[in-house]
C-alpha cells in the first residue's frame, strides 16, 4: 500500500526566478524581522534604528519591486499568486506610501512622545498585507 501525501513536495521548490519574484516580499519580511529582534535588544536604541530598518527595508523593497518589472508573469505556490507588472507597480505603490508615512510621521510621534517602535513594524507588516493581497489570485489570502 502506497502512503497518502498531503502536500505535492514539488509544490515546495522554488526556482531562482521564482525566488527573485519573491525578493520585495522577502526583502520586507527581513526587515521586520530584524526591526523586531532590534527592539529588544539591550543596548541599542529601538527609538532610532527600528525606523532606520524599516526605511532601509522599503527601500531595498521598492528596489527589489522595480528589479522584478522586467521578469515575465508567474504564478506562484501552485497559483496563489501572480508576480506581474501589475503587481509590481503595486508593489512600488504601497512602499513608497508606507515609506512616506513612516518619514513624515516621524517628527509627529517625538513631538507627542509616542517614539515607540511598535508603530513601525506595524506599518510594515500593513504595507507587506498590501502587497500579498495585490497580488493574490485566491481568496484564501484574505483571510
Amino acid at each position: 500500500m502506497e502512503p497518502k501525501t498531503l502536500i505535492d513536495p514539488n509544490l515546495l521548490q522554488l526556482s531562482a526566478q521564482q525566488l527573485t519574484l519573491l525578493s520585495p516580499y522577502l526583502v520586507v519580511f527581513g526587515g521586520i524581522c530584524l526591526a523586531i529582534l532590534v527592539s529588544v535588544m539591550p543596548g541599542l536604541n529601538p527609538k532610532w534604528s527600528v525606523p532606520g530598518l524599516i526605511i532601509a527595508s522599503f527601500l531595498g523593497g521598492i528596489a527589489a519591486a522595480i528589479h522584478c518589472a522586467g521578469l515575465p508573469a508567474e504564478t506562484l505556490f501552485g497559483g496563489m499568486l501572480l508576480s506581474d507588472g501589475l503587481a509590481g507597480y503595486a508593489n512600488v505603490l504601497f512602499l513608497g506610501a508606507a515609506l512616506l508615512v513612516c518619514l513624515y510621521s516621524f517628527r509627529y510621534l517625538e513631538r507627542q512622545g509616542l517614539g515607540l517602535p511598535e508603530y513601525y513594524i506595524l506599518l510594515a507588516l500593513s504595507a507587506l498585507g498590501m502587497m500579498l493581497m495585490a497580488s493574490s489570485l485566491n481568496l484564501i489570502i484574505i483571510f
